[in-house]
């Protein structure tokens, strides 16, 4: 079940995901509550699955982004060069023949799930 999205996010999502684009699917989940409220995921049963995956591994990393970001403050106690706030702004994950890149934001998280398909890493 989705609420309904504001128009200015229902434009920004057709442009990111164009209708020809059949191996991409989206997902905007509401940052405080992890609700869907739009999603190009047909079930929705497996939309909502993957917000209650998504919402907590999105916590963990935003918690270690702060950790990292504090240990470097620590180790450079004299030095001013850390300025960073400590925010996940990207999660890039890859499970099997999916990516998902996870954009969290103060109001959404954005989740784009790419079909890779047969593609081999390169790293």
């Amino acid at each position: 079940m989705t609420t309904d999205a504001p128009i200015d996010i229902t434009t920004l999502l057709s442009r990111l995901h164009p209708s020809t684009s059949s191996n991409r699917q989206t997902l905007l989940l509401s940052t405080p509550t992890g609700a869907v409220i739009h999603t190009t995921i047909e079930n929705q049963a497996l939309a909502r699955r993957y917000a209650t995956l998504i919402r907590p591994l999105i916590g963990e990393a935003a918690r270690v982004a702060r950790g990292m970001v504090e240990a470097e403050r620590e180790a450079q106690e004299d030095e001013q060069g850390v300025t960073e706030e400590g925010r996940c702004g990207l999660l890039r994950l890859r499970v099997g023949r999916r990516e998902l890149i996870c954009v969290p934001d103060e109001e959404y998280v954005l989740v784009v799930i790419h079909d890779v398909g047969g593609a081999q890493d390169t790293a």
